[in-house]
């Protein structure tokens, strides 16, 4: 560390800059030192003589009161973050912007740290008798506009007395579930008959027992604390079968493609709860250990050049969907139709005349049916092809682009996209005219505590009043610079909330459900293109949001 800061120093003095100084406090979210943290600087110097000069990282370790010092810096901008096992960065906030100037000393720095919880309990089948080595899982809600998915944040394995403990879990509310996956593999053999009583297995179960997620019960877990006594009994159930052919447009079989499960759930999904399956030589296919409800089965397989000896054969991309309802028996003869896959060709402009920037645009699947997303970079010329697209339903993105601009509309199928899902569960494909402004508008928003005092390092959110699904701006999260303010840019036209929150799990603030129940404490405001207006926010403290939170099913 001596000899980084002196070859620092060096280049500071060589340059005729003062060598700066940055000290602070690595601290919990309750504000309690936290010693013995790795704090790193990284540093962005600006050019010299017209050369980019390469970035330096610095690193100390936070001290008994938590502090850390820097000495010894060229002017510049840096990168400050800090970690510790058992903790965890704010969401959205891993790491700070400090911007120093030559010989500047900074004293104030301070960086947050969120103690880690844990989850601990135990897994018994419907006899109270230990499960062993079934997995478990943590799982959250999030939030894409109005789409509620279920994701795992985390998994375990039962030991052998059908105990679980997830630790280093983040702040939040948790649903946590057991299943047995060894179900989906158990076969039986021609010269064997399973009586009713080895025909029911274990199934998936939500805690406390429940089969599906309206019996589910969330657990709470704060900062450092461990949710205890989370016992999962596991229920029994019969599991089916489906069968099915996979054919292609030569009706001949697409042999060896890969084929994926997921179930399809009213009104929330299950992220990566996909099975898979591989269509035989003979086009059969079979999923195994389903419990009854309604699936979804897709197969995609992009376009493949097979070279030999003789030539180059070009074997053309596949997609198949169907949906199948799996009741109290095996379901036999399910034909999955494949065929070519879709492509989206289009051009983007800008309402100005500016010239296009260089963006990508992205096809973000809805139903996650493959967690993949089409994405293309946007051509020279303005245009773009969006090619193998799979037989779900998507949200238009575009990435990338420069300050000040947003996407005014993007048209498809007589639609607007920006407005509404783009269907592509039945194929095609289609043409597709993006429109970018320039004219975004601006927020910048003032918190203040009860008392009246600027709140800094808080966080600030903010959603539209009409948007029922595809919202542009919910799920953007900022947080509060040292005077309390925090900028909001890049804005479409239209009428927002605004919000500021007091320890707040940012992954709420994407549910409309969640931020509707606070429209009398957000500050409202009315916006058109390139407007700059500003915004003053009360702070939302914690107890409300935990009362409001409790209400939420």
């Amino acid at each position: 560390m001596r000899w980084v800061a002196l070859l620092a120093l060096c280049g500071a003095l060589a340059s005729g800059q003062t060598a700066g100084r940055i000290e602070g406090h690595v601290v919990s979210q309750s504000g309690d030192p936290v010693r013995k943290a790795t704090v790193r600087l990284t540093g962005n110097p600006p050019p010299q003589n017209g050369q980019a000069v390469r970035s330096t990282t610095y690193v100390e370790l936070s001290d008994g009161t938590g502090k850390f010092v820097f000495d010894d810096l060229p002017q510049g901008r840096y990168i400050l973050s800090a970690q510790k096992t058992g903790f965890i960065p704010p969401r959205n906030t891993g790491a700070s912007s400090i911007t120093l100037q030559a010989g500047e000393v900074k004293k104030d720095a301070e960086f947050k740290l969120i103690q880690q919880g844990v989850i601990s309990g135990r897994v018994t089948d419907q006899d109270g008798d230990a499960v062993i080595s079934v997995q478990v899982q943590a799982l959250r809600v999030n939030y894409n506009g109005a789409r509620r998915q279920l994701v795992p944040y985390a998994s375990v394995t039962t030991d052998d007395q059908g105990n679980f403990r997830i630790s280093n879990v983040e702040p939040g509310r948790y649903y946590p579930m057991a299943d047995d996956s060894r179900r989906i593999s158990v076969s039986t053999s021609p010269d064997e008959r399973r009586g009713r009583s080895a025909q029911e297995v274990d199934i998936g179960t939500f805690y406390p027992s429940a089969p599906d997620f309206s019996g589910a019960v969330a657990v709470e877990v704060g900062p450092g604390k461990e949710a205890q006594g989370i016992n999962i009994r596991m229920l029994k159930g019969r599991t089916f079968s489906i069968r099915g052919t996979g054919v292609d447009g030569r009706n001949s079989a697409p042999s060896g493609m890969q084929l994926t499960l997921s179930p399809k759930l009213s009104g929330i999904s299950m992220a990566n709860a996909r099975v898979g399956a591989q269509v035989q030589a003979s086009g059969a296919f079979e999923f195994r250990g389903l419990v009854p409800g309604t699936y979804v089965i897709q197969g995609q397989r992009g376009q493949q050049v097979v070279r030999n000896s003789d030539a180059v054969t070009s074997i053309p991309g596949l997609v198949g969907r169907a949906e199948v309802t799996v009741s109290n028996s095996d379901v036999e003869g399910v034909v999955l139709s494949m065929s070519a896959p879709a492509e989206i060709t289009g051009r983007i402009r800008t309402e100005e005349g500016l010239p296009v920037p260089s963006a990508r645009i992205t096809l973000i699947d809805a139903e996650e049916s493959f967690g993949q997303a089409p994405s293309v970079q946007i051509n020279s010329d303005a245009t773009f092809r969006i090619q193998n697209i799979g037989l779900s339903r998507y949200t238009v993105s575009v990435n990338s682009l420069p300050p000040g601009m947003y996407v005014k509309s993007a048209r498809f199928g007589g639609q607007e996209a920006t407005k509404s899902l783009i269907d592509m569960t039945s194929g095609g494909g289609g043409v597709m005219e993006v429109v970018l402004s320039a004219k975004a508008a601006e927020v910048t928003a003032f918190v203040r505590s009860g008392s009246g005092e600027n709140v800094s390092g808080v966080t600030v959110s903010m959603w539209s009043k009409t948007a029922a699904g595809l919202d542009p701006v919910i799920g953007r999260q900022y947080r509060t610079g040292a005077t309390g303010s925090v900028r909001l840019g890049d804005l479409p036209p239209g009428e927002y909330y605004v919000a500021g929150w007091e320890e707040v799990d940012t992954n709420l603030l994407r549910s409309p459900d969640f931020v509707g129940r606070f429209t009398g404490q957000a500050a409202s405001v009315r916006v058109g293109e390139s407007d700059k207006v500003t915004a003053d926010l009360t702070l939302i403290p914690k107890d409300k949001i935990a009362a409001e939170l409790a209400k939420l099913p």
